[in-house]
């Protein structure tokens, strides 16, 4: 027959699993349930109900108990790719008395954080929303978006051509602003060049003003062996007047831009002439056999004027003996041709009269007189 235990107060009480209580008060300080007994009314006024195995079941408000714990574990889950079903109940306080799932309305996949509203909601985890739907408000503001590059975000062997350009195609019409600037960072972290808002020789807009296209003065380096080029584009966010551009590579926007020019061979055809040397940030380009003449040293600048015209570059030059020697003699070997039995003249002067020349057969400095003969090949540099 069952057993009744009325008041128990200031006593410590243990039943062990052949106790039935199915009715009555219990009132302890403490009660241990050894076993899977049945419990009637239960009133403790403090301390702990500990369980071996079983059940607790509690009838009334629940508002005062803390601790009970139903044995289950959290795990924060953020590589499985399945879908789960977000928890959620009618409950906002009190006791919650029962949680729902909708299977086909709401689910999350933690590998991806993808939440799945219906079949015409996703948000992303990178804060991307597709809707496949209408959107219906008073006053939204959708930043602008940056649909293609070109070059590509992060191309690599990009070749340089006569006209580089840099185009930037926009989701919708832009214009230029009254401030700002775009600038090129070579791969050393130098600037190649800064364009305002008034050099508007070197940028346009195309296809129906949403197509930014930006034109350097020169074209940009290829890289060296070892060193790469990467153009970085930076473009101040007031440089257009869409106001919710916030630039590329600039503080406050997300939106970066590079790309890695190819890397250039040494005797390769290249910036209008020959690659023949890399030092120190600079490329050294010998002029095309072609635009060697045959001059005294007061019109050697011949050879220079005949470079421009035959390449279409500019900032050609006549070496001084030591960059004539080094790396024009030492690197003799990466250019297109040269004459080896010829003096080649350098723009240093020895006496009033008399300048210094190298000869290519052996690479000895020979002091010729300036209104003597010689041979004159023009050289011109290129930073990266």
């Amino acid at each position: 027959m069952p057993s009744r235990i009325s008041n128990l107060a200031g006593f410590t009480t243990s039943l062990s699993s052949t106790t039935d209580l199915s009715v009555g008060v219990i009132t302890a300080t403490s009660l241990s349930v050894s076993g899977n007994a049945t419990l009637g009314d239960i009133q403790i006024s403090s301390g702990i109900i500990s369980a071996v195995s079983g059940v607790i079941t509690y009838f009334g408000d629940a508002s005062s108990l803390t601790g009970i714990s139903a044995g289950s574990s959290i795990t924060d889950d953020t590589s499985t790719d399945s879908s789960f079903y977000p928890l959620f109940t009618n409950s906002t306080s009190g006791i919650i008395t029962s949680a729902n799932v909708s299977s086909t309305k709401l689910t999350f996949n933690p590998s991806s954080a993808t939440l799945n509203v219906g079949s015409g909601v996703t948000i992303t985890g990178d804060g991307d929303i597709s809707i496949a739907g209408t959107i219906y408000a008073s006053d939204i503001v959708t930043p602008i978006k940056i649909i293609t590059f070109s070059p590509a975000d992060g191309a690599t062997g990009v070749t340089t051509i006569s006209a580089p350009s840099v185009e930037i195609l926009f989701d919708r019409e832009v214009g230029v602003g009254t401030t700002g600037f775009i600038r090129f960072k070579g791969g050393t972290g130098t600037i190649i060049e800064t364009i305002g808002v008034a050099n508007t020789s070197r940028f346009t807009f195309t296809n129906s003003n949403r197509t930014l296209k930006i034109t350097p003065t020169n074209p940009f380096a290829k890289g060296t062996p070892g060193i790469a080029n990467t153009i970085t584009t930076i473009i101040d966010k007031t440089f257009l007047t869409e106001s919710t551009f916030l630039g590329i590579n600039t503080t406050g926007s997300n939106v970066t831009y590079s790309f890695t020019m190819a890397t250039v061979v040494l005797g390769e055809a290249y910036e209008g002439g020959y690659f023949i040397c890399y030092s120190g940030g600079v490329q050294w380009i010998v002029a095309p056999s072609s635009t060697q003449v045959s001059r005294n040293w007061y019109t050697m600048g011949d050879a220079n004027t005949c470079a421009q015209i035959v390449s279409g570059c500019t900032g050609w030059f006549i070496p001084n003996l030591g960059q004539l020697l080094n790396p024009g003699y030492i690197c003799r070997s990466y250019w297109d041709s040269y004459t080896p039995t010829l003096c080649y003249w350098s723009n240093s002067p020895n006496y009033p009269f008399a300048a210094w020349t190298v000869c290519f057969a052996n690479g000895s400095n020979v002091c010729v007189p300036k209104d003597g003969g010689a041979t004159a090949r023009s050289f011109r540099c290129v930073t990266y």
